[in-house]
């Protein structure tokens, strides 16, 4: 099966997964790429796992199923397909309003349930890093943000410095100017 998109490249593009002729790409269905960048995904996986706080681990998986199915799906189109310019509200965030592919979906959420499995752990790893701060006092959002940022810095291999720099800038985004730097002080005592 092929997935035909039509866009205007200048140069020839060729590997495995993409050929170009002309102004068409066709991108074979068996590739492995995704769609969104790595920060869009770990944002997806943020808001997921800021969930896990108030539901816990035995509604999760729910509760992940659910995030996808309360975005806004009449504003989810395909930029080639609209037909004229798209009203936002001003409650509209942009991630609601994007499209998710069926393969970008299942990266986000395994990238939860994952984070989800390793809460325990991970939790341990950021109370021994914050001096005379307990886990109940840490804000749900910054909680949250050191736990995907943990999973990346000792589970999945990411270097200090992207992780970090996406904590802060997932910080800077979903909590207060102060946050910022405990997020940035807490990950940096980890390293």
């Amino acid at each position: 099966k092929l997935i035909l998109g039509l866009f205007n490249f200048r140069y020839l593009l060729y590997n495995q997964s993409v050929m170009h002729f002309g102004t068409l790409i066709f991108i074979k269905n068996n590739t492995q790429r995704y769609t969104m960048k790595r920060s869009t995904i770990r944002e997806h996986v943020f808001r997921i796992l800021f969930r896990y706080d108030f539901y816990g681990q035995e509604d999760f998986a729910e509760q992940a199923a659910l995030y996808f199915d309360a975005r806004v799906p009449e504003k989810i189109v395909p930029i080639m397909y609209r037909k004229g310019p798209v009203e936002k509200d001003e409650d509209d965030d942009e991630l609601d309003c994007a499209v998710i592919s069926d393969m970008d979906r299942a990266e986000i959420q395994s990238r939860a349930e994952q984070i989800a499995a390793l809460v325990p752990e991970i939790d341990k790893q950021i109370e021994a890093a914050c001096d005379g701060w307990a886990l109940g006092r840490i804000g749900k959002a910054e909680l949250a943000i050191l736990r995907v940022a943990v999973f990346e810095l000792k589970y999945d291999g990411i270097k200090p410095a992207i992780a970090i720099n996406e904590a802060v800038e997932l910080a800077k985004k979903y909590c207060d100017v102060k946050s910022r730097s405990f997020v940035n002080g807490v990950l940096a005592k980890m390293l």
